[in-house]
């Protein structure tokens, strides 16, 4: 594949701020949820937000004892990227930058509440966005990966290439002609969207109504303060905050965050001006994205998702998790074993040949200088 001739422009950057979140933010299925909650009762449902409350300051714990998790309360990235770089180049940066090995599907979404507010919660509206906003749900999945042409020689090399410009124009499956035919195939076969939800969508495709076409440019869909509290933005298709969904078994979820500059990096002296500015440079010279700030080690594929690698962590550090839970138990009153009754279950993440395991899946346990990363 050629790449098509262009360049980018001093004003065309975007500051993106990264972070590996947990993915019950973008589906409208967790209405169903909460509904199921509510049902339960009011002391069911305490119980199950205390539990999530005290999984999270656990998860918190393991991140900033092992996994170099030092400024946020998350593990993030910080990137500096053309403002024309479009979302499926984008998704090879943030494959490079939280250590993946592009080996799953993956989706962009809004999120929920700015979904349902560009299509007004209406299938019919939902449907005239097909083709500007979000993909089409009869695209089949090679028509959706068709930039995934990796076949042998560095990885690392051609994750580099996918996101440096200048860019390709996108899939073929999301041409504005091809979008139409589609429109007009699920029109003729669903007379009937007019009066239906974006929640029964669905039932009707396996693909999910809330993927964003990923032609679009970064600068295009994601704009600081897009949402503002008085109304909405003059744009539909622009939002601040992006979710990037990652192998949907492990159910990896990033949000990526507009912001206006490096303004939070400055203040946390996690950057300097001279550095920020040879990184604006190195964006125009280059032609592509570069990472500012790295909080936390990169993970990796198939461990489980972000619960999955806290207890890779945790076995990995047997010792010194033994030695906490022991503490833990005799602060609490508990009796003295050899092993403490109250450590919790690594799934076999503490077996002696783990580590051989986790090298193979590309994760070394070390942290990149942030302008290295990409």
């Amino acid at each position: 594949m050629e790449k098509k001739e262009g360049g980018v422009q001093p004003e065309s950057l975007c500051y993106l701020h990264l972070e590996l979140s947990h993915g019950d933010e973008p589906l409208l299925w967790n209405e169903v949820y909460e509904e199921a909650a509510e049902s339960a009762g009011k002391e069911q449902t305490e119980a199950m937000a205390r539990y999530r409350e005290q999984e999270r300051e656990e998860e918190l714990r393991v991140l900033r004892a092992y996994g170099k998790l030092k400024y946020d309360a998350a593990i993030s990235r910080d990137l500096l990227v053309p403002a024309d770089m479009p979302l499926y180049a984008l998704h090879y940066a943030i494959q490079r930058a939280f250590g993946w090995q592009n080996s799953h599907l993956h989706c962009f979404r809004l999120p929920v509440r700015r979904f349902l507010q560009v299509t007004q919660g209406n299938g019919a509206r939902w449907l005239e966005l097909v083709g500007t906003l979000f993909a089409s749900p009869l695209m089949t999945e090679a028509e959706r990966f068709w930039a995934d042409d990796y076949e042998r020689g560095s990885f690392r090399s051609w994750l580099r290439q996918k996101y440096t410009g200048p860019f390709l124009p996108g899939s073929p499956g999301e041409s504005p002609e091809r979008c139409l035919q589609d429109r007009q195939q699920i029109q003729k076969e669903c007379p009937q969207l007019e009066t239906q939800t974006v929640q029964e969508l669905w039932s009707m495709y396996e693909a999910d109504p809330n993927q964003l076409l990923q032609r679009l440019p970064v600068g295009q869909v994601l704009v600081p303060e897009a949402e503002t509290a008085g109304g909405q933005p003059e744009n539909l298709c622009c939002t601040d905050v992006l979710f990037y969904e990652y192998d949907y078994g492990d159910g990896w979820m990033v949000k990526i965050t507009a912001r206006e500059d490096a303004g939070p990096l400055l203040r946390q002296h996690r950057v300097t001006e001279r550095e920020l500015e040879q990184a604006r440079q190195r964006v125009f010279q280059e032609y592509r994205p570069v990472c500012l700030a790295a909080d936390g080690l990169p993970v990796m594929d198939d461990v489980g998702g972000l619960g999955g690698y806290v207890r890779f962590l945790r076995g990995i550090h047997r010792a010194e998790e033994w030695s906490y839970w022991a503490r833990k138990t005799a602060e609490e009153g508990g009796k003295k074993t050899e092993i403490p009754e109250n450590i919790p279950d690594n799934w076999g993440y503490d077996e002696d040949n783990i580590l051989d395991w986790a090298w193979g899946q590309g994760w070394t346990g070390r942290m990149s200088r942030p302008e290295k990363l990409l």
